[in-house]
């Protein structure tokens, strides 16, 4: 059921935050002296039962905010993380504008992270223009659903965190879908940032750098171990 918890045990390995160096950006946000620590009673993750998105959760979870996790399909993993880190979870397609905007009714956070995102590979004389425009839908335009909706409903002094990549500044051969809609992530959160200024609503982005997840399975090993290496932060401790 869309935004009904489900309190049945189940095991679930969470996420060890040492595998995640985009943790140790994260970490800076919750930190003691952070006023996302004093004031940001309740968090709303979007694409939380992702692999970085499941350890933001976990590290939330863990110094007592009061987050709910979204997910779009696979609601047994969404149970597990509901059951490891006694999160809330809400069934959310984050690209269509009926489901964000019933998403922020049902939930009311002080704060967002949107970690919603999605990878195709390929070069760019072989992709799509519909893989191109679907990656674009699932990395931009829900990150732009997700951004209104929390200008139009987050409190005054509230907080933004949009996931988007080192890819976006950088560019990576294979990731022109992907980069674009990174990029894009970028755009908005500048604008974004000056429009809820008056209100004093933080809007800021994390650019991580490889992380070893769903998307990630299909790239050849020397590729993962090149991509692991241009990591700037290694040990997040």
């Amino acid at each position: 059921k869309s935004g009904a918890p489900s309190r049945t045990p189940k095991v679930v390995k969470t996420p060890a935050p040492s595998k995640f160096p985009a943790l140790a950006a994260f970490k800076l946000a919750v930190s003691r002296n952070s006023p996302f620590s004093h004031s940001m009673k309740k968090v709303l993750v979007t694409g939380g039962t992702g692999v970085l998105g499941g350890a933001l959760v976990a590290h939330l979870c863990a110094r007592n905010f009061a987050v709910t996790a979204t997910f779009c399909r696979d609601f047994e993993r969404a149970q597990r993380l509901e059951s490891a880190t006694n999160c809330a979870i809400f069934r959310c397609d984050a690209t269509r504008e009926a489901e964000v905007e019933s998403l922020f009714e049902n939930v009311a956070p002080d704060a967002v992270i949107h970690c919603v995102g999605a990878n195709f590979d390929a070069i760019l004389p072989r992709i799509s223009a519909q893989n191109f425009a679907k990656t674009l839908e699932i990395n931009a335009l829900s990150a732009f659903l997700a951004t209104r909706e929390a200008l139009r409903k987050l409190p005054d002094g509230g907080q933004i965190l949009l996931v988007s990549s080192r890819v976006a500044r950088v560019g990576m051969v294979g990731q022109s879908a992907y980069g674009a809609g990174k990029g894009a992530v970028l755009g908005l959160m500048k604008t974004a940032a000056l429009e809820g200024a008056p209100r004093k609503i933080a809007v800021n982005a994390l650019l991580p750098g490889f992380i070893e997840s769903d998307l990630s399975r299909e790239i050849s090993e020397e590729i993962r171990q090149k991509r692991q290496s241009e990591n700037l932060l290694r040990d997040p401790n």
